[in-house]
């Protein structure tokens, strides 16, 4: 299967802002028939990060005659509030802002190089480079949660077994007889065992 047949498999809806009508219309042929495009007419910022906050897309595809600040600025808020895939084609990068563009959250980068043919494979790889990346991160921010809990849990043990003379076994199993008692996660009842141990005052 090729890149444009996997791009229309998945029904990908897409949004497009480009500051060139001309670039504007080599964008929607790579597009035609592939995904449901919506369009902002000219470059309105405001507009494309109201768009953005209120509906829902697959990936952004952006034209911008020349890069600058305001524009990284834009991508980083786009980045941080509505992360996506975006697919970004200037014509110049004249402040050498590609790393920038990049850490902001750009899939895929293109200076130079607007034609339709390439539209589709550019897509599908931002797609997909934007989902490995996003999967990464959650998995990455599921590991540190965990990490987290288990730390918790592991402290109020400890309390358990230096205030009621318990073992290791022992501490955890009154704390899960406790989450089962009262519906609550072994963690929820670790979080105000150790908040209970801090009311207490030290000797």
């Amino acid at each position: 299967m090729d890149a444009s047949a996997s791009v229309k498999s998945k029904s990908l809806r897409a949004l497009l802002m480009s500051d060139d009508n001309k670039s504007t219309q080599i964008i929607e042929a790579g597009l035609l028939g592939l995904v449901d495009l919506a369009k902002i007419e000219g470059w309105n910022e405001e507009k494309l990060l109201d768009r953005l906050a209120q509906e829902k897309f697959d990936f952004l595809m952006l034209h911008k005659v020349e890069t600058n600040q305001a524009l990284l600025q834009m991508l980083n808020v786009i980045a941080s509030n509505s992360p996506l895939p975006v697919v970004l084609f200037v014509d110049a990068d004249e402040q050498y802002m590609a790393r920038e563009v990049v850490r902001a959250g750009v899939a895929s980068y293109v200076i130079d190089g607007l034609y339709s043919s390439r539209i589709a494979p550019l897509v599908f790889v931002a797609v997909e480079r934007f989902q490995f990346s996003d999967a990464l991160q959650k998995e990455l921010k599921k590991t540190k949660a965990d990490l987290a809990d288990r730390k918790l849990i592991e402290r109020a043990k400890g309390f358990l077994m230096k205030d009621r003379g318990l073992s290791e076994d022992e501490a955890y199993n009154v704390m899960r007889k406790m989450a089962m008692a009262q519906a609550r996660s072994i963690r929820d009842i670790a979080s105000t065992i150790i908040s209970f141990s801090q009311m207490i005052p030290r000797k």
